[in-house]
């Protein structure tokens, strides 16, 4: 294909989509004709200024560069973040297994999510009975009728469909998990708790509406939800 096209005693110019097909065609020319390279010029990226095609690629090149670079060190404190929730779900489940009873395990629960997840407000509610008739007036247990009505008013249909989700959550809904601290609580992590027949959730709250979020993955929160809903589930009366 020569720079102009013989049509008859016709010459027509090739345009300029005749050139790139030919360019595509033809990935080796500029190597064939490397004299060439430095004689185009192209819009600078940034300044509009004209600069040679040497010149432009470099500049392509560092920029893809600087994006690479950008995405790895994105991937690295991934990386850096999942294997520090791995280790904090790790001991959190060592001191479970040695809780000696509810008191302990409420306890455990409280320290660790507000040690090691930066947790500013803790909400356990477990819809069943303890074995422990002392624990029956705690507010971890919605024995009464209304309570229990209310929460699966609010998060009956979290509960039941059993994944662990993140982000805001209505008014009525932080003041009915979280009481006085509802105001304050900007995000939160919603945890639906198993155990056999029965059920319940752990709600964890932050004053900081960007800690929790509708894009977080949910992987670790639903493994803690079944380490925690394990260990309850020994101190709790046979369901019937």
């Amino acid at each position: 294909m020569s720079i102009q096209q013989k049509k008859g005693n016709v010459e027509d110019k090739l345009n300029e989509k005749d050139v790139e097909d030919f360019l595509r065609q033809n990935p080796d020319f500029f190597t064939n004709h490397p004299e060439l390279v430095s004689e185009l010029k192209v819009p600078h990226p940034n300044t509009g200024s004209a600069v040679s095609l040497i010149e432009h690629q470099v500049e392509l090149l560092r920029q893809q560069n600087t994006k690479t670079q950008k995405r790895l060190d994105e991937l690295v404190q991934i990386a850096r973040e999942n294997d520090r929730l791995s280790k904090n779900i790790h001991l959190l489940t060592m001191d479970l297994m040695g809780a000696r009873n509810l008191i302990d395990v409420f306890s455990i629960i409280d320290e660790s999510l507000r040690k090691d997840f930066s947790a500013d407000a803790i909400c356990v509610r477990i819809l069943a009975q303890p074995k422990s008739a002392k624990l029956e007036g705690r507010k971890e247990f919605a024995s009464d009728a209304a309570v229990a009505a209310e929460l699966t008013k609010h998060f009956g249909r979290q509960i039941k469909e059993g994944k662990a989700i993140c982000g805001r959550a209505k008014t009525e809904q932080k003041k009915i998990l979280f009481d006085e601290q509802g105001d304050k609580v900007a995000s939160l992590a919603f945890i639906p708790l198993k155990f056999d027949k029965n059920v319940g959730l752990l709600a964890i709250g932050s004053f900081d509406e960007k800690h929790f979020h509708s894009g977080m993955g949910t992987l670790f929160l639903h493994q803690m939800g079944k380490v925690i809903s394990k260990t309850i589930s020994r101190f709790l009366k046979p369901e019937s």
